[in-house]
């Protein structure tokens, strides 16, 4: 280590800045679903590697506890972005890693493939997301390109193996609302509360378009085409609208907090983005190799590419939208049982 970045480190433990408060892995580059309004569904996200090995991901967090990034007790790595985090063979290895640096794992799931993870697995987690906007078929369907019935199938069978192996994990629905969907909510709610008795956080978000280079294409185009979509189709399905005063909403100089390095994204290849919205298309997906890195460069990285493309995200309001805006405002945490 040399002697500056040394220097940096004890200045950092000192005056307790700079660790990461929130760490996002990708440790797969794959997806299983092919979702109607994500850029990794749609083609306009691709990788060059399919999954990230467990060596790599442990070598990555020794070096982010090396140079005071990683959180020393009890912190949650999210081992999701754009991907199906089960498809990766060593997932197990992957969960059996984070218990040595006093992690725990965060995934987010579309349950299309049975989970077959190891039960020693489950002790490593401390929440599972499942999101969907529909328990009708051709609804689903349209959305996620996969069957509802089969799906919901593998849900059940990971509760009842949470149920036997760590029922401490939390498990948080992601219900999101089209305008094709808005009769459904309160089925839904009383329909995963009734699955789900102890540990359940129902939430309701605004489906929105998650591709930021579309959103910011309808953004520069005054509202007249969206890149890679069907304006129509689009808006048919979800409430531009509504998404566009939330985001006319946006406090005056907001900034996003993902610019900072408090907030540390990733990628399957082991390379630092600038933030979980950024995609291939990108410039500033790739910032660098994050083993190659000191904390100091992370920071000056992270701040000299955030200058274009997080600006007009920000001024456009989408940044505030993403950090939050789109939460329902009905959103329930714990719904009462059916």
């Amino acid at each position: 280590m040399h002697l500056r970045d040394f220097v940096w480190l004890v200045c950092c433990k000192v005056f307790n800045i700079g660790t990461s408060s929130s760490l996002l892995i990708e440790i797969s580059g794959r997806c299983n679903a092919r979702c109607k309004y994500c850029c990794r569904g749609t083609g306009n996200h691709e990788s060059s590697l399919p999954f990230m090995p467990a060596e790599k991901f442990e070598a990555i967090l020794s070096h982010l506890k090396e140079i005071g990034v990683l959180q020393r007790w009890h912190g949650t790595v999210e081992l999701h972005n754009w991907s199906e985090p089960t498809l990766n063979p060593e997932i197990d290895k992957i969960l059996a890693i984070l218990p040595r640096y006093r992690q725990k794992g965060q995934l987010s799931s579309n349950f299309i493939a049975p989970w077959e993870l190891a039960p020693e697995s489950y002790h490593s987690l401390s929440t599972v997301i499942f999101s969907l906007c529909s328990l009708q078929e051709d609804r689903y369907r349209e959305i996620y390109g996969a069957d509802l019935h089969t799906t919901l199938d593998h849900f059940r069978e990971f509760l009842e193996k949470r149920k036997r192996h760590n029922p401490k994990i939390r498990v948080v629905i992601h219900w999101l609302q089209y305008q094709f969907n808005l009769d459904e909510t309160d089925a839904a709610r009383r329909f995963f509360s009734g699955l789900v008795f102890e540990g359940l956080c129902f939430r309701e978000y605004r489906a929105y378009l998650n591709d930021l280079q579309g959103h910011l294409s309808y953004c520069r185009s005054g509202g007249k085409e969206i890149e890679g979509y069907s304006l129509e189709g689009t808006k048919k399905d979800i409430d531009f609208e509504r998404v566009e005063r939330i985001c006319a909403n946006s406090p005056p100089r907001f900034s996003c907090g993902m610019k900072g390095p408090s907030f540390l994204v990733i990628t399957e290849e082991g390379q630092l983005a600038q933030c979980c919205m950024v995609t291939s298309k990108h410039a500033e997906y790739r910032l660098g190799d994050i083993l190659t890195m000191s904390k100091k460069e992370i920071v000056r990285r992270k701040k000299s590419c955030a200058l274009s493309l997080c600006r007009e995200c920000e001024e456009c309001g989408f940044a505030h939208f993403f950090a939050g805006g789109n939460e329902c405002e009905a959103s329930t945490r714990d719904p009462p049982a059916a």
